[in-house]
């Protein structure tokens, strides 16, 4: 791989496919754009090569739009000749997903991306990201919901603990909860006595019955709660106490 250092005109740069970041603060952008103007661009835009004299950004958005709020014409860029398709796209995601102030919408966004260009589980996923695989499950989930729910969570008008509860349910009676949602701003908690079980707690219940392999449920009740293993005979609570590390002699 090669890196040249060049002037590129604006214009001829395209916005990377792998940037799930669709909002960006203006005041942020604001601010960026009045330092650019005193100090110059400190770090250059990161681009690849494309066909026909164009360029693909890698990392930079934020600098991009604040040198068109500028009217500039053309900015310093370093070009990464020869980089791969997937490690541009490594690239690309790793960077938006280091950012502090990303919606969770955009970061299960970047974690479907990388599923989906590398191949990966969601297990070898949360292995590389360093995060448990219920984190990662349970932010891709939230990309089941309709689109209009997404965006009330990317622009903040709900809580992930308020699309979580959305989730249990399906139809009318989602759309239901959802207007109760945005409309009278319900809690978390009334939204997921609503909606029955927390979809939290039904997914930590999956989890200890594929860990267990038999069936477990866990009951809420104020900040406490109980966890409860069933067993079909004592073989199965043999089996069930091993698991704890217990031996019982019967």
């Amino acid at each position: 791989m090669q890196t040249i250092l060049i002037n590129v005109p604006l214009d001829s740069i395209d916005r990377s496919p792998y940037q799930m970041r669709q909002l960006f603060d203006e005041e942020e952008i604001k601010g960026l754009a009045a330092s650019i103007k005193r100090y110059g661009l400190l770090h250059p835009l990161l681009l690849r090569p494309k066909n026909e004299g164009r360029f693909e950004l890698i990392s930079g958005e934020r600098r991009l739009i604040a040198l068109h709020q500028l009217g500039e014409k053309t900015a310093p860029a370093l070009i990464r000749k020869g980089e791969s398709e997937a490690i541009t796209a490594e690239v690309a995601l790793t960077e938006n997903l280091q950012r502090v102030n990303l919606s969770p919408i955009e970061i299960a966004h970047c974690y479907k991306a990388l599923l989906e260009t590398f191949g990966l589980t969601q297990e070898e996923l949360a292995v590389r990201l360093g995060k448990p695989r219920s984190t990662v499950a349970n932010l891709l989930r939230l990309l089941q919901l309709p689109k209009e729910m997404q965006k009330a969570l990317e622009n903040e008008k709900m809580t992930v603990g308020h699309a979580k509860a959305l989730l249990s349910l399906e139809g009318a009676a989602q759309e239901r909860l959802f207007q109760q949602i945005i409309s009278t701003s319900v809690t978390v908690r009334r939204a997921e006595a609503t909606s029955g079980k927390s979809p939290h707690i039904e997914g930590l219940e999956k989890e200890l019955m594929a860990h267990f392999g038999r069936k477990v449920e866990i009951s809420s009740k104020g900040k406490g709660g109980t966890i409860s293993f069933y067993w079909e005979d004592l073989d199965a609570l043999d089996a069930l106490l091993e698991a704890f590390g217990i031996r019982v002699t019967w």
